[in-house]
């Protein structure tokens, strides 16, 4: 059980480097914000579920959901800006 939760943590992680990445590979243009932007998004699109749900575990929480934000933001502004320094945009 709790290998299943480690990869499915690892495989969420490792989405928004590689959704970053890719983002950084196949734009003409720079862009590295916006890869960022979106994954703080999808980050709050995806917990805001958690306030219909009955559980305590997996219901809404502020500062989860900012410190889910940063490490996402994170992930994809480096994934980015990796991106745009293998397409030598940057």
């Amino acid at each position: 059980m709790h290998g299943n939760l480690l990869a499915e943590a690892l495989l969420d992680i490792a989405t928004y480097y590689l959704g970053g990445l890719s983002i950084g590979l196949a734009s003409p243009k720079v862009r590295v914000w916006e890869p960022a932007v979106a994954a703080v998004i999808s980050v709050f699109l995806v917990m805001s579920v958690g306030m219909w749900l009955p559980m305590r575990y997996l219901s809404f929480n502020l500062v989860k959901a900012l410190i889910t934000s940063v490490v996402a933001f994170g992930l994809a502004w480096t994934g980015a800006v990796h991106g745009e320094k293998l397409t030598r945009q940057l």
